[in-house]
């Protein structure tokens, strides 16, 4: 119980949460319009997928899948290899950032991902009761990602939301060099892009601790169409089998799938500055 307490009082997030849900009954909600259902999203030709682990993939699944079926090209980066996650049936640390690695390539091949890139960010070894974001700033990211973006700039970027799923610091850090990086890249290259955030917050989801309480809907995803590439790719992360497993409270990860058969996520465009008379 020490240990617990001397950890969470240590990491910072651990405030931010904490401020974050004494102070929502006294925010302004917004009032989010009907959320728009798949079928009539506007798919843009470029599509960016930025993540921090291997298997964060999977909390958006459905939608990458319904994606690359219209013919958008998809792009994934991942922050790191997932070095420090949960070991599964290996033995060895020292193999897991390979392992993962590709479970992350056979899981984005399923889902009819183009490309994975990893961007070379060294995922640090969590302890029992606090998880660890690397030792990059937000700007430093936000830089990385124009660099790669400048060229072939993307539609649409889709990446964690708001709260980091629940809370992990890695998630944090990629939310916030996404939304650093984006209004960079319209002005740069005169082209709107548009922010997709996964897991925004459902009523009554399967697994409320994994969504994100202050991100409203404003996309749907019935992903049920999608059900074989998405075991696919869950399938393909056999290292963290257990972990899904244990999320979904069975023997098998496969009931991940099955309890999450819609996608929510909040959408913000980002657009160029007019241009002057």
């Amino acid at each position: 119980m020490l240990r617990k307490l001397s950890q969470r009082l240590s990491d910072p997030v651990f405030y931010r949460k904490r401020v974050r849900g004494l102070t929502r009954p006294f925010r302004h909600a917004r009032i989010a319009p009907e959320p728009l259902a798949f079928a009539g999203f506007d798919t843009p030709g470029e599509v960016a997928l930025v993540v921090a682990h291997p298997d964060d993939e999977l909390f958006c699944a459905g939608l990458l899948a319904g994606l690359a079926g219209r013919g958008a090209r998809v792009r994934a980066l991942c922050l790191t290899r997932g070095e420090g996650g949960p070991l599964g049936h290996l033995a060895d640390r020292g193999e897991l950032g390979a392992v993962r690695e590709a479970e992350m390539r056979a899981s984005c091949a399923a889902l009819g991902v183009d490309s994975v890139e990893f961007l070379g960010h060294v995922d640090p070894l969590g302890r029992e009761f606090r998880t660890y974001a690397p030792p990059v700033g937000k700007d430093a990211l936000a830089e990385q990602l124009l660099g790669l973006w400048r060229a072939d700039p993307p539609g649409l970027v889709v990446t964690h939301g708001g709260g980091g799923e629940y809370w992990h610091p890695a998630h944090l850090l990629v939310h916030a060099a996404v939304r650093r990086a984006l209004p960079a890249l319209a002005s740069e290259t005169g082209k709107p892009v548009i922010l997709a955030t996964m897991n925004a917050w459902q009523e009554g989801h399967a697994f409320p601790t994994f969504q994100n309480r202050d991100d409203l809907p404003d996309l749907l995803v019935d992903a049920v169409p999608f059900r074989g590439p998405r075991l696919e790719a869950l399938r393909a992360h056999a290292s963290q089998a257990g972990f899904f497993a244990g999320v979904a409270g069975g023997d098998s990860a496969d009931r991940f799938v099955e309890r999450t058969p819609r996608e929510a996520y909040a959408l913000k465009s980002f657009t160029p500055p007019p241009t002057p008379a």
